[in-house]
């Protein structure tokens, strides 16, 4: 992240629908909104994570963030 201040929203799970990269990039998409819909800055320690047993969901996770805002007087 850029290096400021900040409050974590909390962590955000979304499935991919497959471990494809347009998949990926859909599951990506999809946190990035929930994210926006948190209120959140943008979203650190994204990761990957692949369905490990037969019929097992791959999914994203990451960690929504806010930065501080200079109040303004």
């Amino acid at each position: 992240h850029s290096g400021l201040p900040y409050d974590k929203l909390g962590e955000i799970d979304v499935v991919a629908t497959s471990g494809d990269s347009a998949a990926q990039a859909t599951a990506l998409d999809r946190l990035k909104e929930r994210a926006t819909k948190m209120g959140a800055d943008e979203v650190v320690n994204v990761e990957f994570h692949h369905g490990e047993e037969k019929g097992e969901a791959s999914h994203l996770t990451g960690l929504a963030i806010c930065h501080h805002r200079a109040k303004t007087w």
